[in-house]
């Protein structure tokens, strides 16, 4: 499946947004945010492999990581809270099992499940 279609498929997606964030940051600090979201998604687009030696275990860590990421631990914390997923394991297991490009692939989607489904405001 190519990046088009899947980015096509990720768009229709019920996903949480919170655009009014943003508003409270100053310039310096949106262009940083910015900044940094571009790198990244170019390095996930570089070292996105193109095929996998063992694609099974690749889709069965993916779908673990989804589902873990769904899953949220609520941290409080002095102001408000936080949330962390067991998704870190998967990461891990991911890494020592199919390599540091797969790995980051796997990191990276959990990240957005986790940030971006079920995200309820403090």
């Amino acid at each position: 499946m190519s990046p088009a279609a899947v980015l096509g498929r990720v768009a229709r997606l019920p996903l949480t947004f919170h655009p009014a964030v943003s508003d409270r940051l100053g310039w310096k600090a949106q262009l940083y945010v910015g900044a940094v979201v571009l790198l990244g998604t170019a390095l996930v687009m570089r070292h996105t492999p193109r095929e996998l030696e063992s694609p099974v275990l690749a889709g069965a860590l993916l779908v673990a990581a989804i589902v873990l990421c769904v899953f949220k631990l609520r941290l409080p914390l002095g102001k408000g809270a936080s949330t962390m997923s067991m998704a870190h394991a998967v990461d891990f297991a991911a890494l020592v099992s199919v390599g540091p490009d797969v790995a980051m692939v796997i990191a990276a989607v959990g990240v957005f499940v986790q940030c971006t489904v079920r995200v309820t405001q403090t």
